[in-house]
């Protein structure tokens, strides 16, 4: 079952997150994106919208939020955009769930995402628990083609105090795909399973059907005679 995709969009200038008519008329004016249908619950705006023919359902509201620790910084920051961002109290969510083409949808919520606030300092990826530079943003946002598979998940090594490594993904449950995890790992050879990990999540994003539970999956040959099968 996918989870929602959600991201937390922090604005240069605070007050466009109360141009409520602002968003929508970009929004209608943007092109590839039309707008179906809009109505409000108390302070979020549920949106149904086509983007290239595709349907989305989005929700949108206002939050506050403080900066996550632990959430991986995907770009270089100007300091003075860092200062910015910490400074910051309120951003704009946009959740939505994504259709049958992941690229395609993380792409689409980009898009709308830019349409909703073209002048942006930030974007909080929750569900893959990284933090996107604006810049980048209105880039992919204004590009025909979608951002590569590795921005839709992230890979997390977490180490105790003995030498076991826990590898695990955040991102992949939004299109439908179970997150990866590899278990005592070590700090000598971590780096090699994660690079295990992002192969696999890489291949799981591009291939047309899901893998069925504990169906193998060829990644690679290792030698003539050795092949790396997860």
């Amino acid at each position: 079952m996918k989870e929602k995709s959600y991201m937390l969009v922090i604005p240069q200038q605070e007050e466009d997150l109360l141009d409520i008519k602002g968003m929508l008329d970009r929004l209608s004016e943007t092109e590839g994106i039309e707008v179906i249908s809009k109505s409000m619950e108390d302070f979020t705006m549920k949106l149904q919208l086509k983007v290239d023919g595709e349907n989305y359902q989005a929700e949108v509201y206002p939050t506050s939020f403080q900066v996550p620790e632990m959430y991986r910084i995907q770009h270089f920051f100007p300091d003075v955009d860092i200062e910015a961002v910490k400074e910051a109290e309120n951003g704009l969510a946009v959740e939505m769930y994504f259709g049958e083409e992941a690229l395609l949808s993380y792409h689409a919520q980009l898009r709308i995402i830019h349409a909703l606030i073209p002048d942006k300092l930030a974007i909080f990826d929750d569900s893959s628990e990284k933090i996107l530079s604006g810049r980048w943003a209105e880039l992919a946002a204004s590009s025909k083609i979608p951002p590569a598979p590795r921005y839709i998940y992230t890979v997390q090594a977490v180490s105790g105090e003995d030498d076991t490594v826990w590898l695990h993904s955040h991102g992949l449950n939004r299109c439908g795909l179970p997150e990866l995890e590899i278990l005592d790992s070590s700090k000598s050879v971590y780096q090699s399973h994660y690079s295990v990990i992002e192969t696999m999540a890489n291949r799981m994003l591009e291939m047309e059907e899901p893998l069925e539970p504990m169906e193998a999956l060829f990644l690679a040959r290792l030698t003539r005679d050795i092949s790396l099968i997860t």
